[in-house]
């Protein structure tokens, strides 16, 4: 599988975001999805991103949610970018695709 492929198999629907966010809970009771997640550098594009207590939870839960589609937790590793919120961290897909219609 190259990045390439990775990208466009990588589609955040509803419900794998409501998967993440079930996955992280337990860890963490403030973890939740940004839909619409503008990042560093990304001038305005949007995307998808969890915010948790840990960036190894994120990518795990999110790993977890992938797996049917044979997205391995590297393949997450590498497709995750991060930023630092103060108490807590955003692991967000700038890469992955994700439905227009679950952005308010």
């Amino acid at each position: 599988m190259t990045k390439d492929n990775m990208m466009t198999e990588m589609r955040f629907t509803q419900d794998k975001i409501e998967r993440v966010v079930e996955a992280l809970q337990p860890y963490d009771s403030d973890a939740r999805a940004h839909v619409g997640y503008s990042g560093r550098g990304m001038f305005g594009v949007t995307c998808v991103g969890f915010v948790a207590n840990s960036t190894s939870l994120i990518s795990a839960a999110v790993a977890e949610a992938f797996r049917e589609e044979g997205i391995s937790p590297m393949d997450v590793a590498l497709l995750m970018s991060t930023d630092n919120m103060g108490l807590s961290y955003i692991g967000y897909f700038p890469y992955a695709e994700f439905d227009s219609d679950l952005v308010a």
